[in-house]
């Protein structure tokens, strides 16, 4: 019942706006789901339109994402490298919104104690930089 209630809800919490992004169904209704299904998801090669056009020569983007997407082009786009200081990305929550908060703030201490994050890193990025936060896997055994 609930998952159907979220499913057409016009206010829903951010992990259900999660699923209904990736286009999951049914809808995640625990951190522990989204992470199983968040392992599905694949990164797609940015698509340049300003530069296939010619109205541009380049494009800055997270580091991580030109070594991805030079990496994906099959020879098409190169990485010019570091063009400018580095800039942290960021998200932004409304003043006062705690709850979203609090869990992004479980999600990726979870993602990053399970190797999860990890994991994914290597998937996506290959061997591009990765933050210093991002922890390996956890040695079983």
């Amino acid at each position: 019942m609930p998952r159907s209630v979220l499913a057409t809800s016009p206010v829903v919490p951010p992990l259900v706006e999660l699923g209904r992004a990736a286009g999951w169904s049914p809808l995640p209704l625990t951190v522990r789901e989204a992470r199983r299904r968040a392992a599905e998801l694949t990164l797609e090669p940015l698509r340049p339109e300003p530069l296939e056009a010619g109205q541009a020569d380049a494009m800055l983007i997270p580091e991580a994402m030109v070594n991805w997407t030079a990496k994906n082009s099959g020879g098409k786009y190169h990485n010019a490298g570091a063009l400018g200081p580095p800039e942290d990305d960021a998200i932004g929550f409304p003043q006062g919104d705690f709850v979203w908060w609090l869990w992004l703030n479980r999600f990726v201490r979870e993602i990053n104690e399970d190797g999860t994050n990890y994991t994914l890193w290597i998937k996506w990025f290959g061997d591009a930089p990765m933050p210093a936060f991002i922890k390996p896997p956890p040695k079983s055994g």
